[in-house]
This record gives C-alpha cells, sequence and structure tokens, in this order.
C-alpha cells in the first residue's frame, strides 16, 4: 500500500486519487477548501483510504520547505521539481540522499528544461526516473510503477525517516520567510 498525496480533486487528480484510493492506497486530495460539497462526494466515492487536507499538506514550495516536511516522514514516491526557490531539485536531493538513502530512491524528477547539459548530466549521473513537462498521466503511472518496484527492491517496505530538524539546518539557501518571496 503507498501513501500518496494529490493536487486538486478535478478531473484528472480526482480520477487518479479516486482509483487509487479504491485500490487499498492511502490518498491526501490537497485542496484549497476540504469541506467544499464536491469534495465530499469525491470523498465518497472514493471510500474509506481517502481524505482532503489543504494544500500545504501534500505539497511544499520548495526544497527547503520539502526537506522540512519529510523531517520523520516516509513517503512511497516523492515529486520533485528540478528548478525550486530556496534550494533547487539537485541540492534537495543531495541531502536527502545524504540524511536517508531510501527517500532519496523514491524520487521522480519534473523538469521543462531537459534539453540543458548541466540537466542532462545531472539526472544521468543521479539515475532517477524523470518526465519532462508536461507529460502524459501514462508516463507518470510508469515512473511511479518503477520507483515502487526498484526502491522497495533495494530498500524494502521500510524506509529511514529524513534528518532531524537539527541536521537540517545546515541546509543552504535563504530561510523559509525570504524564500516565500522569491
Amino acid at each position: 500500500m503507498m501513501e500518496i498525496g494529490v493536487i486538486g480533486a478535478g478531473n484528472v487528480g480526482g480520477t487518479l486519487g479516486r482509483r487509487w484510493a479504491q485500490a487499498g492506497h492511502k490518498v491526501v486530495f490537497g485542496v484549497r477548501e476540504p469541506n467544499d460539497e464536491k469534495v465530499r462526494t469525491l470523498l465518497a466515492a472514493a471510500g474509506a483510504n481517502a481524505r482532503a487536507g489543504r494544500v500545504e499538506e501534500a505539497t511544499a514550495r520548495n526544497g527547503r520547505d520539502a526537506l522540512a516536511q519529510l523531517q520523520g516522514q516516509c513517503y512511497d514516491v516523492i515529486l520533485s521539481d528540478l528548478r525550486m526557490p530556496a534550494l533547487d531539485g539537485r541540492a534537495f536531493y543531495a541531502l536527502l540522499r545524504q540524511h536517508s538513502p531510501a527517500l532519496g530512491a523514491r524520487v521522480i524528477f519534473l523538469t521543462g528544461v531537459s534539453d540543458e547539459a548541466e540537466t542532462q548530466a545531472f539526472l544521468a549521473q543521479c539515475g532517477q526516473p524523470w518526465l519532462r513537462k508536461p507529460y502524459p498521466i501514462a508516463a507518470l503511472r510508469s515512473a511511479i510503477q518503477q520507483i515502487v518496484e526498484g526502491a522497495v527492491a533495494r530498500h524494502g517496505r521500510a524506509c529511514t525517516p529524513c534528518a532531524e530538524p537539527a541536521a537540517l539546518e545546515e541546509v543552504p539557501g535563504p530561510a523559509p520567510a525570504e524564500a516565500s518571496a522569491v
């Protein structure tokens, strides 16, 4: 069973999340209004494995926030953009691998700039699945399956939670308050 965060409850997110929940996975729909009638209808159709929360529960604004959210947590799959304020995807991945190799093995990168030499070199070196935006849902589904099968085969279902807060105080980049203005 996976724990999946889905941003939004529209046609694509709602359908994918509902199907994953019905297949036995735990799903959190990150939405602006968790008590909206449309969201309640979706949750009823999805079943007991689905719940609604604020968007912030399923996302991070930047790499620094993502590391903070990962403290003490384990996730089956982590989707990360390569270009983020405060801490880009490369630095996020390096710190994640340093503090939790099992979580680092669960990253799928998303990028709109895969033709840059530096990006190509990083993606080839890290060996993680990646998708060029915009990407078809089937490609995302395939990448998720690859992560789940590969990470579980290498590290088992259990993973080491990300770093303790003290270890992340050394993370480079602007403080979170400064990052929100970027």
